[in-house]
């Protein structure tokens, strides 16, 4: 259970919070998946007749993203069939052409084909394809490429056929890329479009009448598309990649009183961990998954301020499920309200579950929020049991002020002359002569050292940095008053040479040792291997071509117990996947948003057979700070200001805060985002500690820090 300056575990305040207030009420699906490997799957029967498919609506739901057709959409533009629409900016010489069939040999006219370098997603080029399936993509610069292959979704006869990337593949992480040199002509690119599996059924209402307009979603690993049934109730999806799909359920507006029925998955269960899932292969039908939507309990109260005066505009967000030994597991969707001018607020289409309610207001308010009842935290919530379609009424609610009656916090500044001496005087201020190990990374590359901040909070040593052939005086001096009992050096000779390394041995009474790796990702694993053993609750994957949100989230990760390992953006190194194996954690957690750590990887994540995967991200570099912040409870004894546009005082703060139980907020040099202002003034941290000198947090931002109490 955790405890004042603990961190948080479930509340995402600052994700759930940025969403929650644009609804008014209704459905909210969660930001979380779930293994296949820990649910149900099912695949097909035996071909069978499909529902009719008269005036369904249907919708192919892995079609590439088809740019706008019309001349002059941004700098692509519309051309002839055939011919390349490029990136005016960037043409070049080169070239690539082949021709598009469907698999009984028919052309494909007027196909969608377009190239990609690797490590990006968006077209470097698009063509449609002549009327005998042929293309042309020119005006090419040299480069390492993919193919992406979509039919005319247009020509009825193209229906139910699926999009493909070069070389057959359907999974981001099986893209297949070839090289075109300055100038080449690379021919023959030919592609045979498949049959994509169909989905199909019909959603009822409790009655038996259709739920005309009801909401089908359909996942795969983190990708979603959504089609509304048609008058009688009728869905169907089709062209769909071989992957392995969720199916859910909801009322739409159309339905009368739609806020009434219960979301649910394919399988009859409001709850995605009990979700069937359904293992769709090229060709393959599954018809008749019919839905019936049943009518649901509600929840309804009054939110008052201490004097007694209703709160409007007070957001009561729900949450529905139960604790296991792997963590909290979430119904198939939260539930929203908001108060009325009167302060009343109704829940509605409750599933038969144990509810945790938590009130908070919509923007900047004096009210402090809390959970029911009168609890802090959701871990210490008390859950409302509702069945059926029974009515839970009565649950009000006093909201108090926010405490700003205490002293603000107390601002100082950890800074040196330079990175080294900056991470000398971070190491300084906590540690004491005979710590047991002492980590040295580069101060010049953040690679290495990135997964280095929960080690040394776990094992209670500083992180110093070294030139690559070098060992700076300042450290140098910190050494000589640590006396450590061993040193660690992060990374290979690359990062720290063989000399820095032998004059390291002169500061410890012990060994000198390196954790290293092939690259960044094997470095990570090496980090993680020298302390963790399987079975952990947490691990946390960061990405290893930028630092900060790895960084903010090390103190997180520290007092969690968990390792941060690194990821590509695209794509899990297999090393990365074979730890994760060896650990089998409980519980991952993604730091940062899709543009660090790709849904791609999101997925191949869910399919390691981890309980549960969450992302704590925000929509840059300091609101995910924020998110990783999230996860601490008001009063923390300090929260941590770095530079968000370099790694050097983050990286030797990262154990110095996870042994005082506070977060690292991110910040440019001369401005303190309002995001940070925001979580700052809900943490009211006893102390605010600046890592690195004024050319690295100016002091304009000191005296905003100091001013905002």
């Amino acid at each position: 259970m955790p405890h004042r300056n603990q961190p948080r575990r479930g509340a995402r305040r600052s994700t759930l919070h940025a969403t929650l207030t644009t609804l008014v009420a209704g459905t909210l699906t969660l930001a979380m998946t779930v293994p296949a490997t820990a649910e149900e799957t099912i695949t097909p029967p035996e071909p069978a007749e499909s529902v009719a498919t008269s005036n369904l609506p249907t919708i192919a739901p892995d079609a590439v993203s088809i740019p706008n057709e019309e001349p002059g959409a941004s700098l692509q533009t519309r051309s002839e069939p055939g011919t390349a629409s490029v990136d005016a900016s960037s043409t070049g010489t080169s070239s690539i052409s082949g021709r598009l069939t469907f698999d009984d040999g028919r052309p494909v006219s007027h196909g969608y084909v377009a190239a990609s370098l690797k490590g990006s997603y968006d077209a470097a080029a698009y063509v449609y394809s002549r009327e005998d399936g042929t293309y042309s993509l020119e005006g090419l610069l040299a480069g390492t490429y993919t193919l992406t292959f979509s039919p005319n979704r247009e020509n009825l006869a193209d229906e139910g056929y699926a999009a493909e990337d070069w070389n057959n593949a359907y999974e981001e992480s099986d893209r297949d890329f070839f090289a075109v040199g300055t100038g080449e002509s690379v021919t023959g690119k030919n592609a045979q479009l498949a049959r994509g599996g169909t989905i199909s059924g019909r959603v009822t209402l409790a009655d038996g009448r259709p739920a005309s307009g009801a909401r089908v979603s359909l996942d795969r690993l983190g990708y979603g598309d959504e089609v509304s049934a048609s008058a009688n109730g009728e869905y169907r999806f089709t062209g769909l990649r071989p992957a392995i799909y969720t199916l859910s359920f909801s009322a739409s507006g159309e339905v009368p009183d739609a806020a009434d029925y219960v979301p649910e998955y394919w399988g009859d269960t409001p709850f995605r961990t009990e979700a069937t899932k359904l293992n769709v292969g090229l060709g393959q039908v599954f018809s008749g998954l019919n839905a019936q939507l049943e009518l649901g309990g509600s929840i309804s109260g009054v939110v008052t301020g201490p004097d007694g005066r209703p709160l409007s505009e007070i957001m009561v967000w729900l949450r529905a499920g139960r604790y296991t030994d792997g963590g909290y597991e979430p119904s198939a969707a939260g539930r929203a309200a908001t108060t009325d001018s009167q302060g009343r607020y109704t829940a509605r289409g409750l599933a038969t579950a144990n509810w945790a309610l938590e009130f908070f207001p919509i923007g900047e308010s004096p009210y402090r929020g809390e959970f029911w009842s009168d609890k802090g935290d959701d871990w210490d919530a008390d859950q409302i049991q509702v069945r059926g379609t029974g009515k839970v009424t009565g649950k009000n609610v006093q909201l108090a002020f926010e405490d700003l009656s205490g002293p603000w916090a107390t601002v100082t500044r950890l800074a040196g002359g330079d990175r080294y001496s900056t991470a000398a005087a971070i190491s300084a201020s906590r540690f004491s002569p005979g710590v047991p190990v002492a980590y040295i990374a580069s101060g010049q590359n953040f690679p290495d050292a990135l997964a280095a901040g929960p080690v040394a909070t776990a094992t209670n040593g500083p992180v110093l940095l070294s030139a690559p052939n070098a060992l700076p005086a300042a450290v140098r001096s910190e050494l000589s008053r640590l006396r450590p009992m061993k040193i660690v050096i992060l990374g290979g000779t690359g990062s720290i040479s063989a000399s820095v390394e032998a004059a390291l041995g002169g500061f410890t009474v012990g060994s000198v040792t390196r954790l290293g790796g092939t690259d960044r990702y094997a470095t990570s694993v090496a980090i993680s291997r020298s302390l963790y053993a399987p079975g952990l609750a947490d691990v946390y994957v960061a990405s290893g071509t930028g630092f900060p949100d790895a960084l903010s989230g090390a103190p997180t990760a520290g007092l969690a117990g968990g390792p941060i390992l690194l990821s590509g953006r695209d794509s899990l190194p297999k090393s990365v996947s074979d730890e994760l194996k060896r650990l089998r954690p409980e519980r991952i957690w993604i730091l940062g948003g899709p543009g660090a750590v790709s849904y791609n990887v999101e997925g191949a994540l869910q399919r390691l057979a981890v309980r549960t995967v969450f992302r704590l991200e925000g929509a840059d570099r300091y609101s995910t700070s924020v998110a990783a912040s999230s996860e601490y409870l008001p009063g923390v004894a300090a929260a941590y200001i770095a530079n968000g546009a370099d790694f050097p005082d983050a990286l030797a703060g990262a154990p110095l805060a996870g042994l005082s139980s506070g977060p690292i907020l991110l910040s440019p040099r001369d401005r303190l985002p309002q995001s940070v202002i925001a979580e700052l003034k809900r943490l009211r941290p006893q102390n605010i500690v600046i890592l690195g000198g004024s050319g690295a947090i100016s002091s304009t931002v000191a005296t905003q820090l100091e001013a905002l109490g």
